[in-house]
């Protein structure tokens, strides 16, 4: 079964307004493993709409359409959909619900109850969904071989409607052939390119696909399995994740999205502390993780340590290695993590030192993580600009602090 999404506007054609339900709903539907095959964005053009529905239906398919519900000039999706339906009948309640509306604005309530005939006549058979935040009710609608689901523009109405009918509808009628397990990896510090190319060798089986694309993260590798349970899905994953290890001489990660979140609620459900001491991140993963609600029990002790006078004063690093090896280097950062650990004595430390730009070796950077008595330093070159490259240390440092952690308490 294919997915569409159609939206109509022409302010989103014209880029005034952001689209912002076609993504919320890809969003809502990988979370059941449903995957959008296409997402089209049109003007207020009847032939467009019509044109679109007849190819998309040809097929068995989900089809959602978004916006164009309201009054005579603005609800044009509907004209197109009554263009298609044999049969339009009117709902008492919605057509209630348009006079209500109106009935103590001193308007013409004749005039209106005609203009508004759209918002209240929908094709014979349609199950019609009450919008409590809006006039415009949404509806879903059979035709062909296709589901529709039309739902009104406003981005609170749409969300509203779509979490109180359409998602459950969607999955009561989900079959086992439908379920489709979405699961993300991530690689750094490689080129899209060669991870696509890395990949090429690894030979795909005809129940999932692997697809590649880039964030300012690093190159994200998504896995779509096609499974007849999360379990089954799970145990796939964990086989194909093992195999790209292999290939990725272990440099390949699970991705995580929210890891600040992530790592703080790791910390509170093991009573643990965590300290930073900041060089090029300049506080950026101490200020990321006190963004967390909570993370008040688990923050102990943070500190910006830009300058070399005071990487020496609070954390105890050698002059001597400043010197020798600069503040940038595996000694300077291993030495800031020996500091920062007796400074604070807390279950897990993290450090950075780099060049962020646009003078040093730019992009070259040395994170020191400490979790319990086991230690790491990873010597990193990130790419972008100054503040891109400080954000991708921060998350790069959050991702590997959680792999420790995770890697220890497993033991």
């Amino acid at each position: 079964m294919k997915t569409y999404i159609i939206s109509i506007g022409s302010e989103l054609v014209s880029g005034k307004t952001l689209n912002t339900n076609a993504p919320y709903i890809c969003r809502e539907l990988e979370k059941h493993g449903i995957s959008v095959n296409s997402m089209i964005t049109i003007d207020d053009n009847i032939e467009d709409l019509v044109k679109n529905i007849k190819n998309v239906s040809r097929e068995t398919s989900l089809v959602f359409i978004l916006g164009g519900l309201w009054s005579k000039d603005d609800g044009k999706s509907k004209e197109r959909i009554f263009s298609l339906s044999k049969e339009i009948e009117i709902d008492k309640n919605s057509r209630k619900k348009v006079i209500n509306r109106f009935k103590d604005r001193n308007y013409d309530l004749d005039k209106i109850i005609h203009d508004h005939m759209n918002v209240y006549s929908f094709p014979r058979g349609a199950t019609i969904y009450d919008n409590k935040l809006g006039t415009a009710n949404g509806f879903k609608w059979m035709y062909n071989n296709s589901t529709i689901y039309i739902l009104p523009g406003p981005p609170k109405e749409m969300e509203y409607l779509f979490n109180n009918y359409v998602i459950k509808d969607i999955v009561n009628n989900l079959t086992k052939d439908d379920i489709i397990e979405t699961f993300d990896l991530i690689v750094y510090g490689l080129g899209e390119w060669k991870v696509s190319d890395i990949l090429s060798s690894y030979k795909k089986s005809n129940n999932y696909d692997i697809n590649t694309f880039y964030i300012d993260e690093g190159v994200i590798v998504r896995l779509k399995l096609r499974v007849k349970d999360y379990k089954e899905g799970v145990n796939k994953f964990l086989k194909i994740f093992g195999d790209l290890k292999v290939l990725f001489n272990g440099d390949i990660y699970r991705y995580i999205d929210k890891k600040e979140e992530y790592l703080v609620n790791l910390l509170i459900e093991r009573n643990l502390k965590v300290s930073t001491a900041e060089s090029i991140t300049g506080g950026l993963i101490a200020s990321s993780l006190i963004n967390i609600a909570g993370s008040s029990a688990v923050i102990s002790e943070s500190y910006v340590t830009y300058s070399d006078e005071v990487k020496n004063k609070i954390l105890g690093v050698n002059k001597e290695t400043l010197y020798k090896y600069t503040a940038v280097s595996y000694e300077v950062c291993e030495e800031m993590l020996s500091g920062l650990y007796s400074l604070t004595n807390s279950d897990i430390c993290i450090v950075t030192t780099g060049y962020a730009g646009p003078t040093g070796d730019v992009g070259k950077v040395f994170i020191g993580i400490k979790v319990n008595d086991k230690k790491k330093i990873f010597e990193c070159k990130f790419s972008g600009d100054r503040n891109s490259i400080r954000n991708k240390v921060k998350e790069y440092s959050l991702n590997m602090a959680i792999r420790i952690l995770e890697e220890e308490w497993q033991r």
